[in-house]
């Protein structure tokens, strides 16, 4: 086969699979758009609803439990009690000082612990 026939050949096939990824994208992106127009969404389902989380707000500041504590009756790890307060509407400095006050209880020794603790979470 000459030269700039392979090529050709080569850039027509190229062309048509780029084609299909095109279609197979605005195939799925409609599909996603009408499932939200009926109502559904994607993703995996919340560990906690929304009961849960206003009890894990009134727990912690009345009873005198840990998070720790909190996110273990509720069968969550802490990091996910963190996230679910904070997408509640829990300012970014309570949880900040809600881990600073964890961190301690934890007898974590040194302010350097505590703050990258803050910083990686």
């Amino acid at each position: 086969m000459p030269l700039p026939f392979g090529r050709l050949v080569f850039h027509i096939f190229g062309s048509k699979a780029q084609f299909e990824c095109e279609i197979v994208r605005e195939r799925t992106l409609a599909g996603l758009d009408a499932a939200r127009a009926r109502g559904r969404t994607g993703g995996r389902p919340a560990k906690l609803g929304k009961t849960e989380v206003e009890a894990a707000i009134a727990m912690p500041s009345g009873s005198g439990l840990t998070f720790a504590a909190v996110a273990k009756q509720l069968g969550v790890g802490r990091s996910t009690l963190y996230r679910h307060l904070h997408e509640a509407g829990w300012e970014g400095k309570d949880v900040s000082k809600a881990i600073m006050r964890q961190a301690l209880e934890d007898d974590m020794k040194t302010r350097e612990e505590v703050y990258q603790r803050l910083a990686a979470s």
